[in-house]
This record gives structure tokens, C-alpha cells and sequence, in this order.
């Protein structure tokens, strides 16, 4: 197994030390032991380690002074003591101390346990991948900067001012912005973070990281209050930003998968499960205030209300699955032939209702007898299958139709083909009886 992540153990028991150096290796560790105070010293000052784990007791001096030459040598590495001693006033000296974390001898299975959380939760976290816009104005910040991203993995897009990072931030999908706070040119990044605010829902919700050389209260709440996620005071510490920027683009993602989970349910609420097309509740949410938007723009619409010929005898001769069969093909032949703009709705049972927009009398007409010769041919399950279709029209000049009304027209229309024969078309104008 390759190890990528090395830890220092430091265990005056030999049971314990074989204990600790097996969980680690299955942890994903490499364990490197030091036998005494001075090795653990030097394996410290060549660095590459990502824990140390030792008992409270250490030959020589005590954990609390050891975590001293720790935080010297390698400040950023956590620490875990190992003691069986439950009293808080040691708890509480060895955080005071700068150890991260007491864990408890008490059973074998416990102490796993509470090493692998520790591990899954600290030193565990998967690697952040993501597009960065970057804005800062010196050659030199942005040189170390950039090159440090990159090596996390980060696609990074650079601008010196914040009206150019603006630019690029509209046109461009980033999952963070990371600006100075003192840029080139009329805008601050402070005067970016309000821009970014303001944009749409989608744009707006990008983490944003503000850097600065300032690190009083009152910038503090200067930032937090325009809209940055999170800040960093220079001079950078690359462990620090590393963190920031990890746990902001994580949470990011985790938001965007939550809103496209929702969208899928909203989705999956509105849709008919059999045919694809929309359901009685999708289409009535979408069409209210669809059958608005282009009535407010003059545009003609015209509604098809379909109703499949004797539907019930299928059922009743050949099974539900085979109706079943017989619907999705419908559905799918519906969804296929409408354009981009219209609406395909399953309201239940046998009947759908298509929503053409930008349609007058004439073309509707000649649509729904394209659909009528199109359904008895497609030949599901080898059947023959007709569907009688009812067709109204509201014109683009007529202000006081409303989609209740249309439904209703449309609804009498296919009660006239169906009383007229069947598989047939028949048109009915608002207003006429």
C-alpha cells in the first residue's frame, strides 16, 4: 500500500505502540516511531508529517513541554495525547498547551474509534477541485499565489483590477473569487464583493475571500457586511489559505448539489412518471403564468386537447400494462413533435392537452390533424390506436381570455369530435356555443 501521509508516534507502551501503528497503517499513515526525544526532533525538522500521536507521558519531559518544540518545529501539525488520565485539569492544560485533541486509553475499540473519527474529520477531507477567479495587483503575490492553487488542484483565472474581474466573473462559471482588498483602478475589492452581490441568485451565492493587510474589527465587519464568505490577513500562510479555500469550495458544492437535488424532486413532482410529459399539477403551476407571459407579448396561443378513442376497452382486452405501454407511447411521440416553448400535459387517464405558443387558428389546425394521423400510426403494442382532439385558439388581440377559459373551450371541442365519430379534429373559438 503507498502511503501519502506520514505520522510520528510517540508511545512509551509496546502494546499500545503496536496497536497505534497498525490502526494508522489502515488509516492510509505512513507510521514513523521515535524511540526518544531528540529522533522525534529531528523526523519533526525534516518535516512531511500530517499528525503526531503521543502518550501524555513521554522519557524526558512531559507532552506539554514536548508540544512546545511541536508548535516550533511544525505549527500547523494537529496533536493527538494519548492518556488514560480522565482528570479535567489535564484535559484542559494539554489545550492550553496547544495539543488538539485528548483521546482516552480506555478500550482498544474505543480509542480506534475515536482516532479514525478524528482522522476522517481532520486530516480526511477530500480534495477540493475548482475554478478561481483571482484579483490581486502585485506581479509577486500573484506569482507564489497562483502556482500554490495550482498545485491544490485549483483551475485559477487571474485579473490585476476588480472591474476586469467583474467582466470575466459574468461571463465565466467560477466556484470562488479570491480578491485583495486593495486593487488598481476606481474599485476595491470591497466594491467587487458589493458587485457580485448584486448580480442574479446563481452568481450571486459565489464564495467570495477577501485578503487583506488590515486585521482590526471594524474592516472585519466592514467585509462580513458587503457579502465576503470569509477573509485571510496577509502575509498569507499558504496551510491557512489552503484550509479556506478547501472548506469554501466544499461548502459550495454542497450547495449546488442540493439545489440540483431539489430541482430533481421539483422536477420529478411536476412530471407525469409513465409518459414524461408534465402532470395535471406541472402543468397548471407552468401554464398560468406561461399562458401570461406570452398573452402580454400579443402572441396568439392555441390549446389541443387530445383524449384517447375507447382507451378503456384496451385495458379491459389486453391488461393495464399494455394501456400503460400504450400511454408512454403517446407521451413520447407528444413531447418529440412540440417545439421548444410548448407544453406537453398528461391531465390523467387518457387525456393530454398541448400548450402551442405563438399559434393561430390555421396552424393549430393543421398541427392537431398532423397528431391525429401520427397516433393511429403509431401502432403500439400493435395496436391501432385513435385519439380525438378538440382545438381552440385565443387570439393575440383578444385582452380578456384567460387559460381557464381556454381549457373549457378546448375541453367542449373534444367532446364535439367525440360525438362527431371520433378521430377527428374539431375546432371550437372562445365564445361560440
Amino acid at each position: 500500500m503507498g502511503y501519502r501521509v506520514k505520522v510520528l508516534l510517540l508511545e512509551n507502551s509496546r502494546l499500545y505502540l503496536v496497536f497505534l501503528t497498525r490502526l494508522f497503517k489502515e488509516l492510509g499513515f505512513e507510521p514513523v516511531t521515535a524511540d526518544d526525544l531528540p529522533s522525534a526532533r529531528r523526523y519533526l525538522a525534516d518535516g512531511g508529517f500530517s499528525l503526531v500521536c503521543m502518550n501524555m507521558y513521554l522519557r524526558g519531559c512531559s507532552a506539554f513541554e514536548f508540544v512546545r518544540d511541536i508548535r516550533a518545529l511544525a505549527k500547523h501539525v494537529p496533536v493527538l495525547m494519548l492518556t488514560a488520565n480522565k482528570a479535567p485539569p489535564k484535559r484542559s492544560q494539554a489545550m492550553s498547551a496547544g495539543i488538539t485533541e485528548v483521546i482516552y486509553k480506555s478500550s482498544i475499540p474505543e480509542m480506534a474509534d475515536r482516532i479514525g473519527d478524528f482522522v476522517r474529520k481532520h486530516l480526511k477531507t477530500h480534495q477540493a477541485e475548482g475554478r478561481i477567479l483571482y484579483v490581486e495587483d502585485s506581479k509577486t503575490e500573484t506569482a507564489v499565489i497562483s502556482k500554490f492553487l495550482k498545485s491544490m488542484g485549483m483551475e485559477v483565472d487571474h485579473h490585476n483590477t476588480a472591474e476586469a474581474a467583474l467582466e470575466q466573473f459574468i461571463a465565466a462559471d467560477y466556484d470562488l473569487v479570491i480578491s485583495d482588498l486593495l486593487l488598481k483602478g476606481e474599485k476595491s475589492g470591497l466594491s467587487l464583493v458589493e458587485s457580485i452581490r448584486h448580480l442574479n441568485e446563481q452568481k450571486a451565492r459565489i464564495p467570495v475571500l477577501t485578503v487583506t493587510s488590515y486585521d482590526d474589527v471594524a474592516r472585519r465587519i466592514e467585509l462580513l457586511r458587503a457579502g465576503t464568505n470569509d477573509y485571510i490577513v496577509k502575509p498569507v500562510v499558504k496551510e491557512e489559505l489552503k484550509l479556506r479555500v478547501t472548506n469554501l469550495i466544499t461548502n459550495k458544492k454542497l450547495v449546488d448539489r442540493v439545489i440540483e437535488q431539489q430541482a430533481q424532486l421539483y422536477e420529478l413532482a411536476i412530471t407525469d412518471q409513465l409518459t414524461g410529459c408534465h402532470n395535471r399539477r406541472g402543468f397548471r403551476e407552468f401554464a398560468d403564468k406561461f399562458f401570461s407571459d406570452v398573452r402580454a407579448e400579443g402572441q396568439p396561443v392555441s390549446l389541443l386537447m387530445i383524449d384517447l378513442d375507447h382507451f378503456k376497452l384496451i385495458n379491459d382486452n389486453h391488461g393495464h400494462d399494455v394501456g400503460d405501454k400504450v400511454l408512454y407511447a403517446v407521451g413520447t411521440y407528444l413531447n418529440d413533435v412540440c417545439r421548444q416553448g410548448d407544453a406537453v400535459c398528461r391531465l390523467g387517464g387518457e387525456e393530454f392537452i398541448v400548450m402551442l405558443t405563438d399559434c393561430d387558428r390555421a396552424r393549430a389546425m393543421r398541427v392537431a390533424k398532423r397528431m391525429r394521423k401520427q397516433v393511429e400510426a403509431l401502432n403500439p403494442e400493435e395496436l391501432t390506436v385513435t385519439a380525438s382532439i378538440g382545438v381552440t385558439t385565443i387570439p393575440g388581440e383578444l385582452d380578456s381570455a384567460n387559460f381557464e377559459l381556454a381549457m373549457s373551450v378546448a375541453d367542449q371541442a373534444v367532446y364535439r369530435a367525440k360525438n362527431r365519430g371520433r378521430n377527428r379534429v374539431s375546432f371550437k373559438s372562445l365564445g361560440s356555443r
